[in-house]
C-alpha cells in the first residue's frame, strides 16, 4: 500500500530526528526519494504529498488549535523546494 507507506515515512520523519535531518539535507526532491528508498520507502512525491495531506485531516479532526509541525509538511517536495 504506497499511501500507508507514504504516512510510514512521514511519522518516521515526524519522530526520527537524524533521519529528518539526513533527509531535509538532501539537495533536492530526487534525492530525498532516493533516500527514502535506500530506507526502504517505496514512495513516490504524489504519494507522499497525498499522504501528508491524508494526515493533515486526520490531525485537524481533532485539533484544538496551535501550529501544526508535523513532518509530513516539512517533507520537502517540489512545493518546498
Amino acid at each position: 500500500m504506497p499511501q500507508e507507506e507514504a504516512k510510514g515515512l512521514i511519522e518516521r520523519m515526524d519522530t526520527d530526528e537524524s533521519f529528518r535531518e539526513k533527509v531535509l539535507a538532501a539537495p533536492d526532491v530526487a534525492a530525498r526519494l532516493r533516500l527514502a528508498a535506500a530506507e526502504g520507502y517505496d514512495v513516490t512525491e504524489e504519494e507522499i504529498e497525498s499522504a501528508s495531506v491524508a494526515l493533515s485531516d486526520e490531525d485537524l479532526s481533532g485539533a484544538a488549535g496551535g501550529a501544526d509541525r508535523r513532518a509530513g509538511n516539512a517533507f520537502p517536495t517540489a512545493v518546498n523546494c
